[in-house]
């Protein structure tokens, strides 16, 4: 009888993984900036608009990483 050997799947290069790292930690920081700097109404606009496009675009990375992991 053959014994089947399975090696784990490679995961991300750790460049990828660096990279998603500081995605989430720059989302932390906005959220920080704006719990900060929130009360001001046209300062807190200013920075939702912010907020929303940098995770508009972390999403699009990450849905663009998650379809080639699983592509």
């Amino acid at each position: 009888m053959q014994e089947v050997v399975r090696r784990p799947h490679p995961g991300p290069p750790q460049s990828q993984i660096d990279q998603f790292d500081a995605m989430v930690q720059g989302l932390r920081d906005s959220a920080d900036l704006l719990e900060r700097l929130g009360r001001d109404v046209a300062v807190r606009s200013i920075l939702v608009d912010v907020l929303a496009d940098l995770l508009n675009g972390s999403m699009a990375t990450v849905r663009f990483v998650a379809s080639a992991l699983l592509g």
